[in-house]
Parts: C-alpha cells; sequence; structure tokens
C-alpha cells in the first residue's frame, strides 16, 4: 500500500516552494485546474443528458424514429410531394423530417462528446515524448487527495461565517473526482492508481489514530484529567470527519471512474507504462 507518510512529506515539500499571492500553494492550484477540468466534463455530460431527455419526451410524438427502408416508412416531405402538395407545404415537411432526425440521432454514440474528448486527447496525451511528465500521474494522486479533504473541510468550517467570500460557500466539489478519473483513463493509468491501494492505506491509518485515541481518552478519564480528555475528544472528531470525507471521496472517486469506462478502447499493451518511483 502507497504509505500515508510519503504523501504527507509530499505535501509539505510542496507548501515550502512558496505560495502565490492569494494564499494557495502549487499543490492548491494543481488541485483547481484538475476540478475545473472534472466541472467542463460534468457539464457537457449534464448538457447531453438533457438532451436525451427533451429528445424522450419529443419522441412521444413520433410513431417510429428510425427507418431501415424509405419505401415502407416514407419520410413526410416524400408523401406531400406524392400528394402534389405546395412548396410551402413541401418546405415545411422538410423540416419536420430534419426535426424527426435530429432526434433520433441524439441517440446514437456519435453525440457522446464525452467519450469523443477520450478518444481524440488519449491519443495525443499517451505520446510520452512530448508528455513524458505525466507518465507517473497516478504517483501524485494520494497528496492531491489529502489536499482536497483538507480544503473541503476547510470550506464547510466557513459556512455561517460573516466575512466570506464565494469560494467559503464550497461544501461539496464533484468536479475533482470527475478530472482525476477523466485524467487517469486519458493517461490509461487506472489500474495503476488502483494498484497504489491507497484508501485501503489512509483508512487503516485512521483506524489505528483513532483507536489509539480513545485508548488515551479511556485513561484519561479514569484519572479524570478532563482537559486531556476533551482535547482528545476533539482529536478523535477531527479524525472521523477526515475519515468520511475520504469514504465519500472513495465512493464519488469509483463512480467517476465508472462513468469513463469504454467497452471498445484501443489499448495496446505497450502503452500502459509504469516507471520505478
Amino acid at each position: 500500500m502507497y504509505p500515508v507518510k510519503r504523501a504527507e512529506r509530499f505535501n509539505t515539500a510542496i507548501s515550502k516552494l512558496g505560495i502565490s499571492t492569494d494564499g494557495k500553494t502549487f499543490l492548491d492550484k494543481f488541485r483547481e485546474l484538475i476540478t475545473q477540468i472534472g466541472n467542463t466534463i460534468g457539464f457537457i455530460r449534464m448538457i447531453r443528458s438533457g438532451v436525451i431527455e427533451s429528445s424522450a419526451y419529443a419522441s412521444h410524438f413520433i410513431p417510429k424514429l428510425h427507418s431501415s427502408d424509405s419505401s415502407e416508412d416514407p419520410t413526410i416531405s416524400s408523401i406531400v410531394k406524392d400528394a402534389n402538395g405546395s412548396k410551402l407545404s413541401t418546405e415545411i415537411a422538410e423540416s419536420l423530417d430534419s426535426l424527426i432526425e435530429s432526434i433520433a440521432s441524439s441517440y446514437s454514440s456519435e453525440s457522446d462528446y464525452v467519450e469523443m474528448l477520450i478518444t481524440v486527447f488519449s491519443k495525443e496525451f499517451r505520446n510520452y515524448e512530448k508528455f513524458s511528465h505525466l507518465r507517473n500521474f497516478f504517483i501524485i494522486i494520494p497528496p492531491l487527495t489529502i489536499n482536497y479533504v483538507e480544503h473541503i473541510l476547510g470550506c464547510r468550517s466557513k459556512i455561517g461565517r460573516r466575512a466570506q467570500t464565494d469560494s467559503d460557500f464550497t461544501f461539496v466539489d464533484d468536479g475533482f473526482c470527475l478530472g482525476i478519473a477523466y485524467i487517469l483513463t486519458l493517461l490509461n493509468q487506472t489500474y495503476f492508481f488502483d494498484s497504489l491501494n491507497w484508501f485501503d492505506s489512509i483508512f487503516d491509518k485512521f483506524d489505528t489514530e483513532i483507536g489509539k485515541a480513545m485508548e488515551e481518552q479511556k485513561i484519561a478519564q479514569k484519572r479524570k484529567d478532563e482537559s486531556f480528555s476533551q482535547t482528545l475528544a476533539l482529536r478523535i472528531q477531527r479524525l472521523q470527519d477526515l475519515q468520511k470525507e475520504f469514504q465519500y471521496l472513495m465512493f464519488t472517486l469509483h463512480s467517476a471512474t465508472m462513468l469513463f469506462k469504454i467497452k471498445d478502447h484501443d489499448n495496446p499493451e505497450d502503452e500502459m507504462y509504469l516507471e520505478e518511483f
């Protein structure tokens, strides 16, 4: 399993490189970039879902969307022409045929723009001669998840305060998970990230620390050391909050990963890389 201490040391080392004018580290900026990518992907998928829902409602008024044989299922415009309809009637019928065709095409896989983005960009990003720095992208995900969880908990703690900015109203941000899953799919590194068993490692750490803190709290209560007992109670609550947030992150990331699984994926075995780290 990927050691938690290694991820924590990485975060500490990055923070020593300096911060921006708005008080953010390089890892914060990287997390925000990934979140923006994920939000864009999520927006595209939401728009397509809306188009499909709208088309599904409109299709209720159409007896048959797909015609295998034009002679068996003639178009409306051809019927109007056969009936010697006026020019205006023919143009209206052609517009209606075009609308029906548009509704039918919205169900096709060709309109799945998320899959299209994966197919187009994966060929470019897997060119490791140009993007060699992305070869081991999956290694930076553990430090990023720690940064993300601390950021979300920090934002939630600010909710309700008087002095707030727009960013302080953040209480959930699924764009981060979507961005991670999308980039892992582009680089074909989902398997390598799973092999780190990162979430198993972080949950083992929390279970150990929570259990240790509870034992110390029992000893403090027996000694009637209320001050130390309250300190341990706050520590236990903090660890439990972190543990729950990592659980939410794990579930969301797994769901996002399933979203990007493509059946017919061009994955030559020589495209998968794993360097020593």
